[in-house]
């Protein structure tokens, strides 16, 4: 049974929006939705958006959005999937740092070009 499974059948038996799944964090700060933007993977959070997880919180050490980590891991389609649903594409960490600032440090020119095409 793999991630995606295993948080497939949480999402099914409990309402995420109403218990600590939606803001349990780990040691850095970061929910599920933002370890799976940032450790690339798409299937956990589409599962988790889909069963109404918020996509614009932010969380960790430096405030980030889910779409903060998934533009500076590089992982194009979990950027799409965000954008999609509604992701602030502006929002601010506390630095002042974009989703475009994050994906144009890390080289991530394929997530580049997505953000600039929805900006």
């Amino acid at each position: 049974m793999g991630f995606e499974n295993v948080v497939k059948c949480l999402c099914e038996h409990v309402d995420v929006r109403k218990t600590n799944l939606v803001r349990a964090k780990e040691g850095r700060g970061l929910t599920a939705l933002h370890l799976a933007a940032l450790s690339k993977h798409y299937e956990v959070a589409s599962i988790l958006i889909k069963h109404g997880v918020p996509i614009n919180l932010l969380q960790g050490t430096f405030a980030w959005s889910a779409l903060h980590c998934a533009a500076e891991s590089g992982n194009a389609a979990t950027v799409r999937l965000l954008l999609n649903q509604g992701a602030d594409l502006w929002s601010e960490d506390i630095v002042g740092w974009t989703p475009l600032h994050l994906a144009a440090m890390g080289g991530h020119s394929a997530v580049v070009r997505l953000l600039l095409q929805n900006g």
